[in-house]
């Protein structure tokens, strides 16, 4: 088998995370060099952590460290960054990357939804140390205008619809 993880889980203590596919503005042909898929830094978040604040530590540990990248899929080239819902019954994330920079966002009340776009905007809880740095040195961002996480490493893909149609059903 080419994958050793899931797009989503539970474990004994309550934790859950979900992944999903999202495209940035750093997408390129070095994210087929095999580094952790999302799906491994799922599977290994359920089995080392027991808490939504640890899971988020570890992924982004590890996304710093070692990067994320590989083929999605065992019969094509198929590529992306990742974004994640990690909840336990005390606190809830969205955390979202784009290769090994992420943003995070702490879900105070209700209900949050991810889908193939970034969808983290200027409420940013935590982020990378080099987040906005990069964002400079990239020209994806002036460095004046209010950072907006999913603006600046988006792609304003039509995946955005599916984060739109998503969160209407949440309202439902």
């Amino acid at each position: 088998s080419w994958m050793w993880g899931s797009e989503m889980g539970s474990n004994e203590f309550g934790l859950c995370v979900g992944n999903e596919a999202v495209w940035t503005q750093l997408n390129g042909p070095n994210d087929e060099e095999e580094r952790l898929l999302g799906m491994d830094l799922v599977r290994l978040a359920l089995e080392r952590t027991q808490t939504a604040r640890q899971a988020l530590h570890l992924i982004t540990t590890l996304l710093e460290k070692y990067g994320q990248g590989g083929t999605c899929s065992d019969t094509s080239s198929f590529t992306y960054h990742n974004g994640f819902l990690i909840a336990d019954p005390n606190e809830a994330y969205v955390l979202e990357t784009a290769d090994r920079q992420w943003a995070a966002e702490r879900v105070e009340s209700g209900y949050r939804n991810i889908s193939n776009c970034l969808s983290i905007g200027t409420k940013i809880d935590l982020m990378s140390k080099d987040l906005k740095q990069v964002a400079i040195d990239k020209g994806l961002w002036d460095g004046v205008e209010e950072f907006n996480f999913a603006k600046v490493y988006g792609t304003g893909s039509a995946d955005n619809q599916r984060f739109i149609a998503g969160k209407e059903l949440l309202l439902n």
